[in-house]
């Protein structure tokens, strides 16, 4: 799990999880919400991406993102991202095989 601080405060959290020797999904969450739509997110799915791929020599990193969560999309479609798959009528998966770093 990886902290964002900002002025020394915790504002989100990110992390990697069902980690495989290519892939791994990202989650992301920003609970300061004074610091939406700032470019905060985008920037902290960024730097994970470049932890994964460059340390852990991942392949690709994925991300499962509500349908209506249309500000995460836009986060991860500004990193790099692109749509992959719909797993559910209101889940889809977006992935990056080469994230704009």
């Amino acid at each position: 799990m990886f902290g964002l601080f900002i002025d020394d405060v915790l504002r989100g959290t990110s992390r990697l999880h069902d980690i495989s020797s290519e892939s791994a999904y990202i989650g992301i969450a920003l609970f300061d919400r004074s610091i939406w739509g700032q470019g905060w997110a985008t920037r902290m799915i960024r730097k994970i991406v470049r932890f994964a791929i460059g340390s852990l020599g991942l392949k690709k990193v994925l991300a499962g993102i509500e349908k209506e969560n249309i500000a995460s999309q836009g986060a991860f479609n500004k990193a790099g991202f692109r749509p992959n798959q719909l797993l559910s009528h209101d889940l889809k998966v977006v992935v990056s095989p080469s994230p704009r770093l």
